[in-house]
């Protein structure tokens, strides 16, 4: 988001040695090479999660957790996600099962040595505003910890739109002995009242008339989105000798609850054009996936080897249908005329379910 930011607070709290833990973590330091890092809402680098070289990680299913495996369907929350880390060509030659379009790594919150308390609040030029609060805090010395948040967000879009969502998570490390770690977590991030973007289409080769006041909305009231995404997942891995085994299994959904889209078609050189909004029935996007791998890593001289074999499963629901198109009257792209939301008459909606299974050595 291109925002100036007017105002920012930030004040950080601790107890003990950490104080400048969260102070100290930096995009552009912990950088091994130019592809792409990200630290909570600071980002460095060529690429993301969602563009690398033209193709999404996501889309290609190259997204793990701590190096697992994951068919992610909704965002990770940065409430439990410490960073992300791209990998691709050189950097990949050491990674487990590399991928043509990359790989999008996501790393959860180490244990902190003592707590943490991060709150941040923040207020823009255009009227955004949000609040953040995150912990971390060893429970049980070293054997447990847990890190966490919440976020509340307001925005001031160019266009007028005022959407509001909400981020929040918290994730657990365990080590009940030495060389083994479980890691359960919980995410959830909602968005509500976001209202559909204009798209002008001219009825010619010429372009419409200039929108000078930006933030003034002129779509209708009822042109808004609402969505939710959640990931829950637990991981564990353990280590024996030249031997390691880990796992995880993760459930993650995305469903839409409101889907509409703005377009003005047939605009003209005086900006006069007809507003057509079309909605979409509820669509939902779920999936339960994992990864269970051994590896075994030994030396022979000055040569390093490492093996591994994994197994790689995903079972996929997805239920979506046809968009529905209301053609309002013609008018000037920059006048605002409510009216009322029509009943949309949307088709049955249509499942689409994926079983896979992947084995694979290295």
């Amino acid at each position: 988001m291109r925002k100036l930011a007017l105002m920012a607070l930030a004040a950080f709290a601790s107890v003990g040695e950490a104080a400048a833990q969260r102070a100290d973590q930096n995009a552009a330091r912990t950088a091994e090479d130019a592809f792409g890092v990200s630290y909570a809402n600071e980002s460095v680098g060529l690429y993301d999660e969602e563009d690398v070289r033209g193709f999404s990680p996501i889309d290609a299913g190259n997204v793990r957790i701590e190096g697992l495996y994951i068919d992610q369907q909704a965002n990770l929350s940065y409430r439990i996600v410490d960073s992300s880390i791209i990998r691709v060509g050189l950097t990949a030659i050491d990674y487990p099962f590399p991928a043509p379009t990359g790989i999008a790594d996501f790393r959860l919150p180490d244990a902190p040595a003592a707590w943490v308390l991060s709150p941040r609040l923040s207020a823009g030029t255009f009227g955004e505003a949000s609040i953040e609060f995150d912990v971390r805090a060893p429970l049980v010395g070293d054997a447990l910890s847990a890190a966490g948040g919440f976020g509340l967000y307001r925005d001031n879009e160019w266009y007028g739109g005022t959407p509001k969502s909400f981020s929040g998570g918290i994730s657990f490390r365990w080590r009940p002995v030495p060389d083994t770690e479980i890691i359960p977590f919980w995410s959830l991030d909602t968005t509500s009242s976001e209202e559909a973007v204009p798209t002008y289409f001219t009825s010619g080769a010429f372009v419409p008339p200039r929108v000078r006041d930006r933030r003034r909305y002129t779509g209708q009231y009822w042109a808004t989105n609402t969505s939710r995404g959640s990931n829950t997942g637990v991981i564990a891995r353990t280590k024996l000798g030249d031997w390691s085994l880990a796992g995880g299994v993760f459930r993650s959904i995305y469903a839409v609850s409101r889907d509409r889209t703005t377009l003005w078609l047939d605009v003209d050189e005086a900006g006069i054009g007809r507003e057509t909004v079309y909605a979409s029935p509820a669509s939902r996007y779920a999936s339960t996936s994992g990864e269970m791998r051994v590896s075994r890593t030994f030396a022979e001289g000055p040569r390093l080897h490492r093996f591994h074999a994994s197994v790689r499963a995903r079972d996929q629901a997805r239920l979506y249908g046809e968009a529905e198109a209301a053609s309002l009257s013609r008018r000037s792209i920059v006048t605002r005329a409510p009216t009322t939301e029509p009943a949309f008459a949307f088709v049955k909606r249509t499942p689409d379910d994926v079983r896979q299974v992947t084995g694979g050595i290295a």
